[in-house]
């Protein structure tokens, strides 16, 4: 049995993600990447209100100590109400909760979409490894009759991407 197959067998069990990578030494990219398959495979797919894509190719690349990193994000509202957006941002898990904030302050119609490009920074002394990374979203969904002093803001998460950062002498070279 392969890794992934071993890792769709867990996550049949009943086992989270996290619970995966606390008892079992498979990498983090892995077992996210097992479990976005096994999540559209067992469950019928429905779009949160709005959506974040970060782009594949940021799984893909490598990223360096001290290194700061344009991320281009295309946020989607898919909900039936206008999308107030006071600010968004990255959080990785370097940051243990705290977040890169970019005050942006738009207004998303239903079915619209808006491109951004935030910056991420890569502590000079952080350790080598693969880290999560989720894009996040302060607002309120504006319904017919309010504005944008009416209602709670309240912060929302994208699902995890999962980021590699290497030593800078063990990047590849351009």
């Amino acid at each position: 049995m392969g890794v992934e197959e071993e890792i769709r067998a867990l996550l049949d069990g009943g086992l989270s993600p996290q619970a995966i990578l606390a008892d079992h030494p498979y990498k983090k990219s892995t077992v996210y990447k097992v479990y976005r398959g096994a999540l559209t495979r067992l469950v019928p797919v429905t779009l949160p209100a709005w959506h974040a894509d970060l782009g594949q190719e940021i799984e893909e690349k490598k990223f360096g100590h001290g290194q700061t990193e344009k991320v281009d994000c295309r946020l989607r509202n898919s909900a039936a109400f206008d999308l107030y957006v006071a600010r968004c941002g990255l959080q990785p898990a370097w940051l243990r909760g705290q977040w890169l904030v970019s005050d942006e302050r738009f207004l998303l119609r239903p079915g619209e979409s808006h491109k951004l490009r935030l910056e991420l920074k890569i502590p000079p002394g952080l350790p080598s490894g693969e880290y999560d990374l989720r894009f996040g979203l302060e607002g309120r969904y504006l319904g017919p009759g309010t504005s944008t002093s009416a209602g709670p803001e309240c912060t929302q998460w994208s699902e995890p991407v999962v980021i590699q950062v290497l030593s800078s002498t063990a990047l590849p070279r351009p």
